[in-house]
């Protein structure tokens, strides 16, 4: 099912994209140049929760967000499970469509483990031993009991969000 709404340009001011490359029809913004940050949002909300980050981050990063399918302005495909690793399955698509190498993960609630699951297979499939980006997780949820651990070159637990923009900034 097609979604049949635009969001007001005043509060997201992007322009939408669209990916039809891996089922559903995904919703995503690519804003700014520079190193790419990819921010996935959490459950249940969608893109939109990032807008503020992106104003302030894409004049310095390439700032991409997407609606996970059934969230936001993104497909609801009939058949679709909504699973972290089917969200985490479509979404790669996207990334590895995009040529998003060297990115830095975003990730609020479910959308840590999702954006590290990309991040961790994109590394493999390079050569690599798996993560060695930036990592930025904000909120509770999955990860609110976590503390923040030495993962080369780091990882940076942000929270409340607000703290985000300030962790990419030492970046």
């Amino acid at each position: 099912m097609q979604i049949d709404f635009a969001p007001d340009k005043a509060l997201f001011p992007f322009q939408s994209r669209w990916f039809d490359g891996a089922g559903p029809r995904i919703h995503y913004i690519d804003e700014g140049a520079g190193r790419p940050v990819v921010m996935f949002h959490g459950n249940p909300t969608w893109s939109f929760l990032y807008r503020k980050v992106i104003q302030q981050l894409s004049g310095r990063f390439r700032c991409v967000a997407m609606d996970y399918p059934g969230f936001g302005l993104s497909e609801r495909q009939s058949g679709y499970d909504y699973t972290s690793e089917e969200h985490a399955r479509v979404i790669g698509k996207l990334v590895d469509h995009l040529n998003l190498d060297g990115f830095i993960v975003v990730g609020q609630d479910w959308g840590g483990p999702i954006g590290m699951t990309i991040a961790m297979e994109r590394g493999q499939q390079r050569g690599g031993d798996g993560f060695r980006e930036h990592v930025v997780l904000a909120g509770q949820g999955i990860v609110g009991d976590l503390q923040p651990c030495d993962v080369e070159p780091a990882v940076a637990m942000a929270d409340p969000p607000s703290q985000l923009l300030r962790q990419l900034h030492h970046s």
